[in-house]
């Protein structure tokens, strides 16, 4: 994006600094003009994200159309945008041009330091909420309030998702704003979790808009929100699971079927809080809407009422008048140290307790597997509950990495490496789009991307291996070798290392990410990277691995959608082994192995179920396995 024009007086603005690139969607990218300004800029039909499409492909086709016409759209759409909208509501500010003089995009405040909703939904980042799930409360009170206020002015949101919210400070502001239905324009986008079931076609395989939005959706939309912050699950999540396989409901069609995680043949997800946390009118209120196809304005009084407490027993909360977790868990089962089933013996060998939280593990060479821990203040290393390698307030957005003789903790630019008997190293790191400090480590060597390069900790001087994008790139390292991608508009590459060597090999040819990034990682095993991304494509949220060898090549790539069963519906809870991968599933861990450029589940192993879930980790060691979730530490050994 060369030159662009701003506001009625056409002020020319240089965009061809891609450091300027903040993110990236389906139909538009978003550049950061000022500290308090940016601008969105919607893909035209000649962006690189559709060439990228073979000629005549049928995709690439349709979304170069929907470009075109969405494009023509805002021509007359966006300079009628209405007027008095609720203040959380992110507005256009200004119109921007091309040098034709045609409306490509609009700039609009900058909500520096938010999040999207998306990343609430889980146990960690609400362990991290000062007002746990209260927090939560507050954040949909606000909400409602929004969507009343939007409907009150005759606005519909439409593709009402927990990507287009930010919460910043437990304060929601509501993003995407030109797609909204007002006036004659009809919101003509989705996202399939979230997509009321009534307005979609029935006979199709999946969700896919079929009739104009009402402002029910958007109420149906909100509740589906509510209980994946709520309960870190969705309404139709799960394992479908009835006694006649044929009669089991693709994942993807579960909503049209309007079969439910409270459904007796769905087996519900282990990551996620029960039901029974919930009040129970709330709870059924749900029901009625996710099974009962009730739609009306979301009664406020349901999530007013909602107060989340500690127990004061098992410390666990819950929002209930009794703890629901004291009342139906034996406290024989609590306490077993050892387990087993089958041929899989597990032992506990560390918990950390209700107000503590497991921040990092890994395999640390010279010590073996080790981990890092959070309470009251303090980083504690191992079993060690009485001497601190470290203190701090734990906040979202750290990240942490463990050496034999170090510990680092990473927060915004600063990664702080802490060894014992010496002054704390501070290195200043790139943040990847103003979200992730960039760094890793391999044996006692740090790496980090800095100022458009990759550099390498050395005996008595810092090294650089390689240039990269600034705060556009990612990159994680192996034993030997190191994986890593830049991506910012047209500039789209991966590449390899070498951990001991200088330079880098850019010519991965990685498939292009043709949607907003959501998540990214990558496993590590003999001389494979099995690299794995979450983004969001089209209308569902898609986890995508790509395996590349040392030399750079790709040796395989499967995708499949996030929150399947499968061994990719999640993009964490994996480790290599050998010249495999293995997946922790709610059924049990699984065996990934290559196939003639294919990704094929070649083994379950069904007496671990008992053991893993998709929102654990795996660590494959000498010995056995070790499955590790924000609260305790389990061994597993398989024979």
């Amino acid at each position: 994006m060369p030159k662009v024009y701003v506001g009625k007086n056409k002020k020319q603005v240089d965009l061809t600094n891609p450091s300027l690139l903040i993110g990236s969607g389906g139909e538009a990218d978003v550049w950061k003009l000022t500290q308090r300004t940016v601008a969105k800029l919607f893909k035209g039909p000649d962006h690189a994200d559709f060439k990228a499409y073979p000629a005549g492909d049928p995709i690439g086709q349709s979304f170069k159309a929907a470009a075109k016409e969405r494009i023509s759209e805002h021509q007359q759409k966006l300079p009628a945008f209405p007027f008095g909208l609720p203040s959380c509501v992110v507005c256009p500010s200004e119109l921007v041009y091309d040098r034709s003089g045609k409306i490509i995009g609009y700039t609009m405040p900058f909500v520096s330091g938010a999040e999207v909703l998306y990343r609430l939904a889980t146990p960690n980042a609400r362990q991290m909420m000062s007002g746990g799930g209260n927090d939560i409360v507050r954040i949909f009170i606000a909400l409602h309030e929004a969507v009343r206020g939007l409907h009150g002015k005759s606005v519909v949101i439409g593709d009402f998702n927990d990507l287009n919210v930010l919460v910043k400070d437990v304060k929601p502001f509501l993003i995407d704003a030109d797609s909204y239905q007002y006036g004659s324009w009809k919101c003509r986008v989705f996202t399939e979790k979230f997509i009321d079931p009534l307005l979609c076609d029935p006979s199709q395989d999946r969700p896919v808009l079929d009739k104009p939005y009402v402002a029910s959706a958007d109420w149906y939309a909100y509740a589906v929100m509510l209980m994946r912050c709520s309960l870190y699950c969705g309404p139709y999540d799960g394992i479908h699971k009835p006694k006649d396989r044929k009669a089991r409901v693709p994942f993807d069609k579960r909503s049209l079927a309007r079969i439910t995680v409270a459904d007796k043949d769905v087996v519900y997800p282990k990551n996620a809080l029960s039901l029974d946390v919930l009040p129970d009118e709330l709870v059924q209120y749900l029901l009625r809407v996710f099974k009962k196809d009730l739609r009306e304005e979301f009664p406020a009084r349901l999530i007013q009422s909602v107060r989340w407490t500690n127990c004061t027993k098992c410390g666990k909360e819950h929002a209930k008048v009794h703890c629901p977790f004291c009342t139906t868990s034996a406290p024989a089962a609590i306490k077993q140290r050892i387990t087993v089933r089958g041929v899989v013996t597990a032992t506990r060998i560390f918990e950390c307790g209700s107000k503590a939280m497991i921040v990092h593990a890994s395999l640390v060479d010279g010590n073996g597997f080790d981990w890092l821990w959070w309470k009251d203040g303090n980083f504690y290393r191992g079993p060690d509950k009485h001497q601190a390698v470290a203190t701090g307030a734990l906040e979202r957005g750290m990240r942490f990495r463990l050496m034999s003789k170090s510990v680092i903790l990473a927060t915004n630019e600063r990664a702080i490496v802490l060894s014992n008997c010496q002054s704390p190293v501070v290195k200043i790191v790139d943040m990847y789009v103003s979200k992730v400090p960039v760094f890793d480590v391999c044996g006692d060597k740090v790496f980090w991307a800095y100022n458009g390069g990759l550099w390498r900790s050395g005996d008595f001087a810092d090294e650089i291996i390689g240039s990269v994008l600034a705060h556009r790139t990612l990159f994680w390292c192996g034993k030997d070798f190191g994986f890593g991608f830049s991506s910012a508009g047209q500039y789209n590459i991966g590449f390899v290392f070498q951990t001991g060597g200088t330079g880098l090999n850019d010519s991965v040819q990685i498939r292009r990410f043709d949607g907003q990034i959501m998540d990214a990682t990558c496993y590590f095993c003999r001389d494979l990277a099995w690299f794995i991304v979450t983004m969001k494509h089209g209308s569902r949220l898609v986890n995508r691995c790509t395996v590349v060898n040392k030399s750079g090549a790709v040796v395989a790539e499967a995708d499949d959608t996030v929150g399947s069963a499968g061994w990719l519906g999640s993009a964490r809870s994996k480790c290599g082994v050998g010249g495999m991968l293995l997946a922790a599933t709610d059924d049990g861990i699984v065996r990934v192995e290559i196939d003639s450029g294919n990704l094929v589940e070649t083994k379950r192993f069904a007496d671990t179920e008992k053991f893993v879930s998709r929102g654990c980790h795996l660590f494959a060691a000498e010995g056995g396995l070790y499955v590790v979730t924000g609260k305790q530490v389990l061994h597993l050994k398989v024979g």
